[in-house]
């Protein structure tokens, strides 16, 4: 069975995972603050990781896509879903303190040279908007369509999040 982590789980732990989170709820297994600079896992022993709406509620991006690729196993899955900046509910909640574009965990990637703050790197395999219908769902994926829509209709026809799937590299 594959060793996966669920950060940030709340009551929705995925099955089969260590679920973490800042408050003892049910399903939770190990209550710890995620904007620690130190994780409580071993580096590379994660083969999954599952972060549902938790990313934007965490101080440092950075610290914490660095903790997630020191807990991952080269060529871990990581599944992320966050708001899109242009969703109401990115700003409605007040214990958001990061906002995401596409491009935003695109930081991580190996090709990136202007990323100095950590050695996390990522491959991304998927970043899909959700908008709720799926015709907005299929129209505004397209690859030639996402970007013309981030840029110029994404306060007019604001979406609810970004799901991004990532390949850990090391």
């Amino acid at each position: 069975m594959k060793s996966k982590l669920c950060i940030g789980c709340g009551n929705k732990k995925i099955e089969g995972s260590i679920g973490v989170d800042v408050i003892n709820l049910p399903g939770v297994d190990i209550v710890f603050d995620l904007n620690k600079a130190h994780w409580p896992f071993k580096e590379n022993r994660f083969e999954e990781i599952y972060a549902d709406h938790v990313l934007e509620h965490l101080n440092s991006t950075v610290n914490s896509m660095s903790e997630i690729w020191r807990v991952s196993k080269n060529g871990a899955s990581i599944y992320i879903n966050v708001p899109h900046f242009s969703s109401p509910n990115a700003f409605v909640d007040p214990t958001h303190v990061s906002f995401f574009t596409l491009d935003t965990l695109s930081y991580f990637t190996k090709d990136n040279d202007l990323n100095f703050y950590s050695k996390a790197r990522f491959e991304i395999i998927t970043k899909r908007l959700s908008f709720g219908n799926a015709i907005s769902n299929f129209l505004f994926n397209l690859p030639k369509v996402k970007y013309f829509w981030e840029v110029h209709l994404s306060r007019v026809l604001p979406a609810k999040e970004i799901k991004f799937i990532l390949k850990t590299i090391k």
